[in-house]
C-alpha cells in the first residue's frame, strides 16, 4: 500500500512527499524541483496514458484539438484513444464490460 502526501510546488504542481511503497521515497523530488524540469514533464516521462470515451460523447470535442493535445503531451507513453460504441458521456456505465476489456488491456501492455 502506498501512502502520498503532496506538496504544493511553483505553478501549482504537486510532488510525491513520502512513499512506504518504495525504499526510495523522494526519487522524484530532485527531477521536480528542478529549475529545468517541471513535475509535469516528470509525470509525462514515467506515466502510461489512454482516453476511453463513450462515441456520442460529446466532451472530447468541447474544445477543438484539446483530444489531439492531450495524445501528444499528456505521456510518452499514450496507449490508445478508444470511443466506445453504444456508450455516451457515462462509457463506463453504458457499456460496462467493454471498458473493462480495454481498461485490462491498457493494464497488461
Amino acid at each position: 500500500m502506498t501512502h502520498l502526501c503532496h506538496k504544493p510546488v511553483g505553478g501549482g504542481a504537486e510532488i510525491p512527499q513520502r512513499s512506504t511503497l518504495s525504499g526510495s521515497p523522494h526519487r522524484l523530488r530532485p527531477l521536480a524541483n528542478s529549475a529545468s524540469v517541471s513535475f509535469r514533464t516528470v509525470l509525462h516521462s514515467f506515466s502510461a496514458a489512454c482516453f476511453i470515451a463513450g462515441a456520442t460523447d460529446w466532451v472530447p470535442y468541447f474544445r477543438p484539438g484539446t483530444l489531439e493535445t492531450m495524445e501528444t503531451s499528456v505521456s510518452t507513453q499514450w496507449r490508445g484513444t478508444h470511443f466506445v460504441e453504444g456508450a455516451g458521456h457515462w462509457v463506463q456505465q453504458e457499456q460496462a464490460e467493454e471498458v473493462s476489456r480495454l481498461i485490462l488491456q491498457f493494464l497488461r501492455t
